[in-house]
């Protein structure tokens, strides 16, 4: 397996992502009562399409990045296009100052820009690498001190335990996508754009 990374000069025509659940529902055949548990933890889906009309070059590169997934066997790292950064205006070089134990719900970090914010949906990425890492979202605002220090709140929880010191990435934070389908295919109409 190889990560291949977006190519932060493609022409995005449509992003979406999404959340996919593993929850298991139980229903009561005598009373109705419901019970709604946590099967595995969700993951990231993200839905990539390219712009209607592209030049040759910039429809090269999408045709160069999905052949290099060869399917599902390599894996894509990629960011919200939309929301490369956060909203809020933390910078700087964060970490967790406290280990992020599995289903935590916040974490605590430092070296963030002091007296700087995180705002609600504020993308967060902690860690480094497949399976050692996670893409969470912000679920309240925070200002953080005059260190660069706070608790976040976040959602989905932890998946696996992060260790003190971990690297929270604020710039694209990626997560690793695998292709669904095993093919795929692009369209060519002749005349619909000039060469250039």
């Amino acid at each position: 397996m190889t990560i291949i990374t977006l190519p932060s000069t493609i022409r995005i025509g449509r992003q979406s992502i999404g959340q996919r659940r593993y929850d298991i529902a139980e229903v009561s055949d005598i009373t109705g009562a419901q019970a709604v548990r946590l099967f595995a933890p969700p993951r990231w889906t993200m839905l990539l399409a390219g712009m209607q009309a592209m030049d040759m070059a910039a429809a090269g590169l999408w045709e160069a990045t999905l052949m290099q997934l060869r399917g599902g066997v390599n894996v894509l790292a990629a960011w919200d296009a939309g929301k490369p950064a956060p909203l809020g205006t933390m910078r700087g070089a964060p970490t967790l100052s406290a280990i992020a134990a599995a289903g935590a719900t916040s974490i605590a970090i430092t070296g963030g820009t002091a007296n700087s914010t995180l705002l609600p949906g504020d993308w967060l990425g902690i860690g480094a690498g497949v399976g050692t890492s996670q893409v969470v979202k912000v679920t309240a605002q925070i200002t953080l001190s005059a260190l660069g220090a706070g608790d976040v709140s976040i959602e989905p929880p932890i998946r696996a335990a992060l260790s003190l010191g971990s690297a929270v990435v604020w710039d694209r934070p990626s997560a690793y996508y695998r292709a669904e389908g095993s093919g795929f295919a692009w369209d060519n109409i002749p005349g619909m754009l000039a060469a250039g």
